[in-house]
């Protein structure tokens, strides 16, 4: 077992350590209240679920049950995604165009999920190629894929509605 990790810990290019540490700055950065463009709250979203469809696309067979599944879990993360922000006290300064959010330390955990999600594909991309003919990895590795891509997309969306609906305040954006 300690073989292996060594191992896995050691093939593992460098430029993967580097998206990891940025992943732990961006989460812990997003565990305090901050100030943002609204431009900006889709970036992290539309990055993961663009990693998600070329993991698929690289990796899994090119069926319609795939792909069905995939936007299916997508879906499903969108929903909780958008209930995850639905009730937090989110201000809004629409002539600036900043949106004020609460810290969460929820945005680590999904990033998190999503890097060893996707690392976990790859390795046995690489190491087991025959893993993906069975059914239940497809399905782990793409509901993983789409429901975590998925709550950043559903909550970009509430972030949006709430920008077009109101009420504003005025706002300065956090550094």
């Amino acid at each position: 077992m300690m073989e292996t990790i060594v191992q896995f810990l050691k093939h593992t290019p460098t430029y993967v350590y580097a998206i990891f540490a940025y992943l732990l700055y961006v989460g812990i950065k997003s565990s305090k209240d901050r100030v943002v463009s609204i431009i900006r709250t889709p970036i992290i979203g539309l990055v993961f679920l663009y990693l998600a469809a070329s993991t698929i696309y690289k990796s899994f067979p090119d069926t319609g049950f795939i792909w069905g599944t995939f936007f299916l879990s997508l879906i499903t993360g969108s929903f909780l995604g958008y209930l995850q922000v639905y009730k937090q006290d989110i201000k809004i300064d629409k002539a600036k165009k900043l949106i004020a959010l609460p810290g969460t330390w929820s945005t680590i955990i999904i990033l998190l999920i999503i890097f060893v999600g996707k690392y976990y594909i790859g390795y046995n991309h690489h190491e087991k190629p025959e893993m993906f003919q069975k059914l239940e990895f497809q399905l782990l590795g793409l509901g993983i894929m789409g429901i975590s891509s998925g709550l950043f997309v559903g909550k970009t969306i509430n972030y949006f509605y709430r920008f077009f609906k109101g009420p504003y305040i005025e706002l300065t954006e956090t550094k």
